[in-house]
């Protein structure tokens, strides 16, 4: 319970001095009243800033694995060329070369990105991806 002191009692000789108290604790008060409004607005926007931050983690993860995915299938498929390739190389068969070089020109000179709109229309809609 708290106790006010009447303004009598702060030996203020006229009236002129009690409204300037007055208004510097009116003041004071809309100040800490901005003070708090400020505090809890900082804290919502270091919160929204920290699920941005765990958005953009998310997705960097996610990408870096889609990537990891898409060149390591890419390394499969080159090595697996040039496994035809020395196979027909060893055999003299020139079918088969021609058939893996056709293989590894197709594959180096397409683009693992020729999607990549879509892909990008993907990851901005959270949409579930299958990599």
């Amino acid at each position: 319970m708290s106790k006010s002191l009447p303004l009598n009692r702060l030996n203020l000789k006229n009236t002129s001095d009690t409204s300037h108290i007055l208004e510097f604790i009116e003041k004071l008060t809309d100040t800490y009243r901005e003070y708090k409004t400020t505090k809890v607005e900082l804290e919502k926007i270091n919160a929204q800033k920290e699920i941005l931050i765990e958005i953009i983690e998310k997705k960097y993860d996610l990408l870096q694995n889609i990537f990891n995915e898409i060149f390591k299938e890419r390394e499969e498929s080159i090595n697996k060329i040039f496994e035809m390739l020395d196979k027909g190389i060893e055999e003299g068969n020139k079918e088969i070369i021609s058939v893996g070089l056709a293989g590894l020109s197709q594959l180096v000179s397409s683009s693992p990105f020729a999607n990549i709109e879509n892909f990008a229309k993907a990851i901005n809609s959270n949409q579930i991806i299958e990599i």
